[in-house]
């Protein structure tokens, strides 16, 4: 004879009625459980699904103010300008205090290095996919800090009384920093791969030793430029 058996025989009209309540209680908790348990995992694809459409939106918004005309006019400030008339005199300077000290910069390497320090922020938060906003970026991205960073060092160390700023350009930094784990190129092949751009691992090779090779002569042209401001 099995124990419900037992209980059904000897027990009292009062036990019988207090095991029956709790096993409804356990069915209705259960059930209730499950009801809970569905309703959040709900949350928390619509969670999902609303940090996927955010980051989304913020990548399309960074993708269009990259290659919308005022970005255009930043690099071109950059690359014909600053770097040719300004880099070997200003490099040890404070990146602050430059749109006072170079008549035609007017704020615009302070704009360009905010760009990019605007991307770092976002990526260090997890609110951009960072590869995919580097991809087409990576390169100028990185010149950029080259040119730079002693200018961004010098504005963290000098500055008035109380108005230390230890985070300046902090997200520019991270931005540089993260880009050293991933070749540009790796960044290319895993967007372009359907159709694949890049269908042979010696392509991809190719174009990693062309990334370097290029960055490894715009270092070398920083270089000859400070040589030309000390030995005139």
């Amino acid at each position: 004879m099995d124990a419900w058996a037992v209980i059904a025989q000897q027990g009292s009209p009062a036990l019988l009625g207090a095991v029956g309540g709790g096993l409804v209680g356990a069915a209705v908790a259960l059930r209730a459980l499950r009801v809970y348990s569905r309703q959040l995992n709900t949350m928390q694809d619509q969670v999902q699904t609303m940090r996927l459409t955010q980051t989304k939106e913020t990548a399309d918004a960074l993708f269009r103010e990259w290659w919308g005309r005022e970005m255009n006019l930043l690099r071109r400030y950059f690359y014909l300008e600053f770097l040719p008339k300004h880099y070997a005199k200003e490099a040890d300077g404070d990146l602050k205090e430059l749109e006072h000290r170079v008549a035609d910069d007017k704020g615009q390497l302070m704009s360009l290095t905010g760009f990019f320090d605007r991307v770092g922020w976002l990526g260090a938060a997890g609110l951009v996919d960072v590869d995919y906003v580097l991809g087409p970026m990576q390169h100028t991205m990185r010149r950029v800090w080259l040119a730079t960073e002693r200018l961004i060092s010098r504005t963290r160390e000098v500055h008035p009384p109380g108005q230390l700023d230890p985070v300046y350009r902090l997200g520019f930094e991270w931005l540089f920093r993260r880009s050293e784990e991933k070749s540009q190129a790796i960044l290319l092949v895993h967007r372009f791969s359907d159709p694949a751009l890049f269908s042979r691992n010696d392509a991809i090779q190719t174009l990693k030793f062309r990334i370097q090779d290029d960055e490894r002569e715009f270092r070398q042209y920083l270089e000859s430029l400070r040589g030309k401001a000390r030995a005139g």
